[in-house]
């Protein structure tokens, strides 16, 4: 897959993963215009025009949209870098808005499976995420909330029912959440 490919097939990874669950979170946004300024995975995309692309795909057709997504991804023909590059960039969408959604497991799980990742690898790379790839969800909430804070709480939003697990390549990301957090919890 040539390097443009590739790119716009992270970007479809972080819009199909940040729309799996009905809603599109300005945090989620948030991540993705970070992850184009802070790193070469969108180089050159105009992030604008292919996410109104994507809205209208998804809008016109969501099932057969999902299909051809899921499908790039199996018939890709992905090395195991770039494999790991998807499932980063699906769980950074995943963790935005700090709400772990069944159907962002859901979408976790498909996207693993078509891209054929192996759970070891998976384990080798984010740590422990068995709970949230395995076929059962070791979370008990449909929308559990991830460290929430006095302006989660306000909203009524249940309290975390799983720990979160630890990710070793997220970590740069996780801390500048929290570091957003804490401020706005200062404010």
């Amino acid at each position: 897959m040539k390097k443009e490919e590739f790119r716009e097939l992270l970007l479809d990874s972080a819009f199909f993963v940040m729309a799996c669950d009905g809603e599109i979170h300005d945090d989620e946004l948030k991540v993705i215009r970070e992850l184009s300024k802070k790193t070469a995975y969108f180089e050159g995309l105009d992030l604008d025009a292919r996410i109104a692309a994507l809205n209208e795909e998804l809008e016109s057709n969501s099932r057969s949209a999902c299909q051809s997504y899921f499908a790039r991804l199996r018939e890709g023909g992905l090395d195991s870098a770039q494999q790991l590059l998807v499932v980063e960039v699906v769980l950074r969408l995943t963790y935005a808005d700090l709400r772990l959604d069944d159907n962002e497991v859901l979408f976790l799980k498909t996207a693993v499976k078509a891209l054929g990742v192996q759970h070891e690898e998976l384990r080798q790379r984010f740590g422990s995420i068995e709970g949230f790839i395995a076929d059962k969800p070791e979370y008990k909430s449909s929308s559990a909330v991830i460290e929430p804070g006095p302006e989660i709480k306000d909203k009524g939003r249940a309290s975390p029912s799983f720990e979160p697990p630890e990710f070793a390549a997220l970590d740069k990301a996780m801390a500048v959440l929290r570091k957003r957090l804490d401020e706005k919890k200062g404010e």
